[in-house]
């Protein structure tokens, strides 16, 4: 074991050559301009289970480290502007490898620069590499380059400052699985540029808070992105670009190690993904005046819930591609609003939708909500007799009433089906066509609500719609 202490009175250098396992160096430095290594030097351990713990304070320092062994463990710290981290595991030597290497990377100040290699050797790895790099607040104008080839290796950036510029390249031979990246950015004006190769089961989750951010991430190979992205402003736009080129998939909503994304939020946000190979994309928007472009250039499903307003989605896709909508008001929000109104009124609340929305609920489940929150009963205009039966069931189940449409064309033998499965009142449709204002009220209404009248026979008032444009019409 070496411990050593440096003082401030003087810059410090020290160059450190270890060939055998078990080696642990502790070293505190104070001062501007020490070393350990230097810019064209760099310390070597050669062996293995070398732990090494660096604490610099001071500016202008530096630390250049080559690892030449497996189950390396070093934490480093630097306090101060303008310092310098280099720390490499990429040995030619044939009989060297970079496997379980362990490091932590901490550093508070301005104008870092860190470069980290990991396994870069064609026949070296960096398998079940952990490496934690951590700016504190306030660290601006910092460079991070790391690159990291190995099964199972795991990068994790937390840096919060302005200007800071990030080249991330995982698995740089492309012939690997299982590494992930996770990343959060805080600040402003920050330029990222990630790159992970590999076959399957690779991970990227990056959050980023702040505007005027560039950031481009591409996956190579099989791969998951999740990205939550807010503080974007119309006058300083953060751009996200995403190439996926094999079995991907893009989320924006989700938990991954622990990382949770809630989609991209931020005024005037702008996302550009691209998928070459078979791709899912999962998008919630929920930003004001987002701008979205998406390509699909093989077989893909795109989902969108987009809340945000002036919402704009430019979207490609080829080869039996698909894509869902979602924009506007969630269910549990709206259940939320009708309990608040039925405390204030006993008014009959009706509510009117399509019957997807309880498909895709279940009716039984929606329905329950539905009465639950203070809803009396239901129109669905797209609702057929014909396919009616579980969707009655489940509102006579729960005491909703079941208003059912008719029209002027609909023929005796249906409307008396339809007004005997009908609840609450007959919903008539009063004019043939679309929603809109009429000047008159036509002779084929009269005739057609008289006929409904006479069919129903009392037993179910007859609202009227569409094309009651005035008061006068009801008079």
């Amino acid at each position: 074991m070496l411990l050593m202490s440096m003082s401030a009175m003087a810059t410090n250098k020290i160059y450190v050559t270890q060939a055998g396992a078990s080696l642990v160096f502790d070293v505190l430095q104070d001062g501007d301009g020490n070393m350990i290594g230097n810019s064209t030097t760099a310390s070597t351990a050669s062996g293995s289970a070398t732990n090494f713990n660096i604490d610099q304070v001071g500016d202008s320092n530096i630390i250049t480290f080559d690892i030449h062994g497996d189950s390396f463990t070093g934490v480093w710290s630097t306090t101060g502007n303008s310092n310098n981290i280099d720390f490499n595991c990429d040995s030619a030597d044939a009989t060297s490898g970079c496997d379980s290497v362990n490091a932590v990377i901490t550093f508070a100040g301005n104008s870092q620069d860190i470069d980290l290699d990991i396994g870069l050797t064609s026949s070296k790895s960096g398998d079940n590499a952990d490496i934690d790099i951590v700016g504190a607040s306030g660290t601006d104008s910092t460079v991070v380059a790391a690159t990291i080839d190995g099964t199972s290796a795991v990068l994790t950036l937390t840096i919060a400052g302005d200007s800071n510029n990030y080249l991330i390249n995982i698995d740089d031979n492309g012939d690997v699985n299982g590494h992930t990246l996770i990343m959060t950015q805080t600040g402003i004006t920050a330029d990222v540029d990630v790159v992970q190769s590999g076959s399957y089961d690779n991970i990227a989750t990056y959050i980023t808070t702040g505007d005027s951010q560039n950031i481009d991430i591409t996956q190579t190979a099989g791969g998951t992105a999740t990205v939550t992205s807010s503080g974007s402003t119309s006058s300083a736009v953060k751009t996200i670009n995403l190439l996926q080129s094999g079995h991907a998939v893009f989320n924006t909503v989700g938990t991954i190690l622990g990382q949770t994304s809630s989609g991209l939020a931020g005024a005037g946000g702008t996302y550009d993904i691209d998928q070459t190979s078979t791709g899912t994309i999962n998008l919630d928007v929920n930003a004001a005046s987002a701008n979205v472009s998406i390509e699909q250039t093989s077989t893909g499903t795109v989902h969108i819930d987009a809340a945000g307003a002036s919402f704009t989605a430019d979207i490609d896709q080829d080869n039996a591609s698909t894509i869902s909508l979602n924009k506007g008001a969630k269910i549990e929000k709206f259940f939320r609003i009708v309990k608040k109104i039925r405390k204030k009124t006993d008014i009959p609340l009706v509510l009117m939708t399509y019957t997807n929305v309880l498909y895709a609920q279940g009716y039984a489940k929606f329905m329950s909500k539905a009465k639950s929150a203070g809803i009396d009963g239901l129109i669905l205009p797209d609702m057929s007799i014909e396919e009616s039966k579980d969707y009655l069931k489940s509102a006579r189940k729960n005491n909703l009433d079941t208003i059912l449409l008719v029209s002027p064309n609909t023929n005796n033998a249906r409307l008396k089906k339809i007004a005997k499965a009908s609840t609450g009142f007959l919903y008539m449709v009063a004019v043939f066509g679309t929603t809109g204002v009429q000047t008159k009220i036509h002779k084929y209404t009269i005739d057609s609500i008289k006929n409904a009248k006479k069919i129903v026979g009392g037993k179910l008032p007859i609202g009227i719609g569409f094309g009651v444009s005035s008061r006068f019409f009801v008079f």
